[in-house]
């Protein structure tokens, strides 16, 4: 195929980017189902016989390309499948699989039923509403909520007999905490958020989520009251957790205008668990070049700069802190100085609504505001920070 001219006018409004991707999907989504298709097991809903959560994976994924192109010709494999593993109790505890089952396979399920409520994915009118299946495996998964080992928490395996009954992992606690930031978010019940809360509160006591460091361990054992930790880390124990700390931020600031005060310092301690990062603190004083957004050649090394948004109350200027500062403000010390025009909190305050001041310069998950941070002389470390206009 001969190559599109840009400069001819007569090729060049041919193109059209967003079809161009949704061809792209297209192609990928077709191959993927498939491979769906000639799986070899002619069950609905599963892919390998010997792996149970592997379906509800590739249903969240093509639930997402229905919501983000319109293309619905495998929703009917989709809905297949997901209404047939649902099990006798609409749970997703399938009789066929329940006996040798995870909680973290069991949540999986309940995290697509969870993304299908949300997108408002097309159901039948004599099943169940995927909001009611989502719910339903909260409720079962919640009930093997273990005090009496580790003074919380759930275990990898629901049975005493599977090998890592002994066990509480990351996937499953972390599951459930997503799972619970969700349904919080969809239904507005304050149950789900307290249970949010409480997962992990309980996973940073724990190997399993250390908050100095933002590091996720895969599992700790039983036997040893959950003071080990495997050396194991996968990306899908991050994501739970991060996933579900982004709904945590959003429900949280969706109650504040109720309790401002309160719910504004708890909305930035969601935002700081959405990266699981180590943390870079911001502040100082105003910086003169205020029509610059990156430092300058004379700017001393180490130093954090951050352009503010600009807007009809607060014009666009520049915080920045040297590594030899030690003043740090606290969020409460910010909100409590707003009335004052002169010091470096409050260029935060009132640049960012609040900022908190220890920030994580990598991508997050709540779209609205744009920030760019760029560390010292380090040109490579440069991130894209969205932050949410309940703050600003």
């Amino acid at each position: 195929m001969p190559c599109t001219n840009m400069n001819n006018p007569e090729t060049s409004n041919q193109l059209n980017p967003i079809e161009s991707i949704k061809d792209a999907a297209k192609t990928i989504a077709s191959s993927t189902m498939s491979f769906y298709s000639d799986r070899d097991s002619d069950i609905p809903g599963i892919v390998s016989s010997s792996l149970y959560w592997e379906g509800s994976v590739l249903f969240s994924v093509m639930m997402r390309y229905w919501a983000l192109t319109g293309d619905d010709s495998h929703n009917d494999a989709v809905s297949e499948g997901m209404y047939w593993l649902r099990g006798d109790n609409d749970d997703y505890m399938s009789a066929n699989y329940s006996s040798y089952m995870g909680n973290d396979d069991q949540l999986t399920w309940g995290l697509a039923a969870m993304m299908a409520a949300e997108l408002d994915f097309p159901q039948k009118p004599s099943m169940p509403s995927w909001a009611t299946l989502a719910e339903n495996v909260w409720n079962s998964v919640s009930s093997r909520w273990d005090d009496s080992n580790c003074d919380g928490g759930l275990r990898w395996q629901i049975w005493a007999y599977q090998a890592g009954y002994g066990f509480k992992n990351a996937v499953s606690n972390g599951a459930l905490f997503e799972l619970s930031a969700r349904l919080a978010h969809y239904t507005k019940n304050q149950t789900y958020s307290d249970w949010a809360e409480k997962i992990w509160d309980w996973s940073a006591t724990t190997p399993l989520l250390k908050e100095k460091t933002w590091t996720i361990a895969d599992s700790t054992s039983c036997e040893k009251n959950c003071s080990d930790s495997s050396s194991y880390q996968w990306t899908f124990n991050y994501a739970v957790y991060m996933s579900g700390a982004a709904y945590m931020y959003n429900v949280v600031s969706a109650r504040q205008a109720v309790d401002f005060k309160r719910l504004q310092e708890k909305s930035t301690q969601w935002l700081t668990r959405i990266t699981l990062r180590p943390r870079v603190r911001v502040s100082g004083r105003p910086d003169s070049a205020a029509s610059s957004t990156h430092p300058s050649s004379s700017s001393p090394r180490n130093t954090a700069v951050i352009s503010c948004p600009k807007s009809s109350a607060n014009q666009s200027r520049n915080v920045t802190e040297t590594k030899s500062s030690s003043k740090v403000f606290s969020h409460k010390a910010c909100l409590s100085s707003h009335k004052s025009r002169h010091t470096p909190k409050t260029i935060l305050c009132s640049c960012f609504g609040a900022l908190p001041l220890e920030l994580q310069p990598h991508a997050l998950v709540a779209r609205r505001r744009t920030f760019v941070v760029r560390l010292g002389t380090r040109t490579s470390m440069m991130a894209r920070i969205l932050w949410s206009n309940s703050l600003v």
